[in-house]
């Protein structure tokens, strides 16, 4: 977990507080580009995901800076961003997306069932899989209406050519309903 370490008389600052403030102070940029070299330097020639803020985008050299790192790599970098704060960053979010897939990377974006019409828009983006974050998918095996709401993301997601990644899966009984609902890929403690 990326943090601040403690230095020059300073407290170490935990990674939720980190991207705290770094939001705060427009610097989440700073903090997402350490995330991809580090990333990088660890899994030099594997596939790896990478969270990334949509905070990001508004810096104006964040796209050209993450080209650059990639640049030399032999890592497939799969970038994945929340869906809150996408809507402020649409464009930059296209571009972003256009400029890392004719890299040869990918581009996903994780979602909680907040923002389901933004599922639709992510057709124009190209995404290569849809993340569905543990919320959606803890004790599903127990609740239909969830069922029903995977059943028809994993049919949106299908029809545009991108996976389903269930994120979080914490007991096998709600692996095999996720399985059983046609999700792409599964995470979390109780995946082996």
């Amino acid at each position: 977990m990326l943090y601040c370490p403690a230095r020059d008389g300073l407290p170490e600052i935990n990674a939720l507080r980190l991207v705290s403030h770094s939001l705060r102070l427009g610097l989440t940029h700073l903090i997402d580009l350490e995330a991809l070299r580090l990333a990088l330097a660890d899994a030099p020639a594997a596939r790896v995901a990478v969270n990334m803020s949509p905070a990001s985008l508004a810096d104006k050299d964040f796209r050209s800076r993450t080209l650059d790192a990639l640049r030399g790599g032999r890592a497939t970098v799969a970038f994945e961003f929340d869906e809150t704060g996408l809507d402020e960053h649409w464009d930059a979010f296209l571009a972003f997306g256009a400029a890392i897939k004719d890299a040869g990377h990918m581009l996903a974006v994780e979602i909680r069932g907040h923002r389901l019409e933004l599922v639709a828009r992510l057709n124009q983006a190209g995404i290569d899989y849809l993340v569905l974050d543990g919320a959606l998918t803890l004790g599903i095996h127990q609740d239909q209406g969830r069922q029903v709401l995977v059943t028809g993301v994993q049919r949106m997601t299908s029809l545009m050519g991108a996976k389903l990644v269930a994120k979080g899966v914490a007991s096998e009984e709600d692996a095999r309903t996720l399985l059983e609902l046609r999700v792409d890929g599964l995470t979390g403690p109780a995946i082996r």
